[in-house]
């Protein structure tokens, strides 16, 4: 038997802060919080945290209000990502005619962690509202479907008669 995949719930390629949240924190964390590193190739953060690098991939993709996708590629040939507040905050040094990009303080890092909690909550907030929906129409439907065989049963009734 196949069961269809209820229609509130992401597949795997919509994003979902509930799936996603250990990926998130920790690129988040990794990506702000890094002293030597202001951007990094999805392989390089994957190797760093241990992670699965399509899913680094996937999730770097996914979610552009937090990370940005570099124009500029690594010397390897991929793609360079960064938070955008480290990339909004971006200065050149003169000594070294390079862009600098301190990390995000922990206030900041407490302000991006404390918005994807949030959005778990407002995602399953979401979840149980469909799914009350779907029930309160089930018992709509259910309601008006025995009103009508009580109504049609009553007409019979009284044509036997």
């Amino acid at each position: 038997m196949i069961f269809a995949r209820p229609s509130n719930e992401p597949t795997h390629n919509e994003p979902s802060f509930v799936r996603d949240f250990h990926y998130l924190t920790a690129l988040i964390q990794h990506l702000g919080a890094h002293e030597r590193w202001n951007s990094r190739t999805p392989r390089n953060i994957a190797d760093s945290l241990g992670m699965d690098m399509q899913e680094v991939e996937r999730v770097l993709a996914s979610y552009p209000a937090f990370f940005r996708r570099s124009s500029n590629l690594s010397s390897q040939g991929e793609p360079l990502y960064m938070i955008h507040l480290r990339y909004a905050r971006r200065r050149k040094n003169n000594e070294t005619d390079a862009r600098e990009s301190p990390p995000v303080s922990a206030a900041e890092m407490g302000i991006m962690l404390d918005l994807v909690t949030k959005m778990i909550a407002v995602e399953e907030q979401n979840k149980r509202l469909s799914f009350e929906i779907k029930n309160n129409n089930l018992k709509i439907w259910s309601a008006l479907g025995l009103a009508f065989l009580s109504s049609v049963t009553a007409i019979v009734t009284a044509l036997l008669k």
